[in-house]
């Protein structure tokens, strides 16, 4: 009896882990970032964010599943090696972080496999991103690693993880942003990078 009830234990702990589970991005684990780029006629711009949290729901093994998340960034996290223009970016003008002090993405699903290898599944995401109150509908092309909770996963935080890393590009007018930034005009598409860590705990 004890043996049978050992095996259902474990086969119904393996069965959870092949659904459906519930990954929560915390900004106290330190690893998620976004990257931003763009130029001008003066120099090249490259700022970073880390200020993320978010949560998703889905099957790591089977993205065909799909996918439903949310992830916020703090505006007021962005940063781009130059006080002034910071505070320039942060300003009315441009991303508004007193009116609107988050962007977020909201996630709803796959919109196509590229590949699997191993742990890894590449693929595009649908979904909305909202900048300065005003949502757009952006296609992510994301890479998700999968990594069972072990000794070593712990070393950054308990449970079950997911990488997700990826890219996208916007248009600063889609969302009503000026593309005037310290007496510089930044390009008008925006290249953003981005790296997450989701924990199952």
């Amino acid at each position: 009896m004890k043996i049978l009830l050992a095996i259902l234990f474990f086969l119904s702990g393996f069965i959870y882990a092949q659904g459906k589970t519930t990954f929560n991005f915390n900004e106290e684990t330190g690893k998620n970032q976004i990257i931003f780029f763009s130029a001008t006629p003066l120099e090249d711009i490259t700022g970073t964010g880390d200020g993320i949290s978010g949560v998703a729901e889905l099957n790591p093994q089977n993205l065909k599943e799909g996918i439903n998340g949310r992830i916020v960034l703090r505006v007021n996290s962005i940063k781009t090696g130059i006080n002034l223009r910071d505070k320039h970016l942060q300003s009315d003008n441009w991303l508004d972080s007193e009116k609107y002090p988050f962007i977020t993405y909201e996630a709803t699903g796959v919109e196509k496999i590229l590949s699997i290898r191993g742990n890894k599944t590449r693929c595009v995401l649908k979904g909305a991103l909202t900048i300065r109150g005003i949502s757009k509908e952006i296609p992510v092309t994301a890479e998700i690693a999968y990594l069972p909770e072990s000794e070593e996963t712990r070393k950054i935080t308990e449970g079950d993880l997911i990488g997700v890393s990826g890219a996208f590009r916007i248009k600063l007018s889609d969302f009503g942003v000026e593309n005037q930034l310290v007496g510089n005009k930044v390009a008008e598409n925006i290249d953003i990078k981005f790296n997450l860590v989701g924990s199952s705990k």
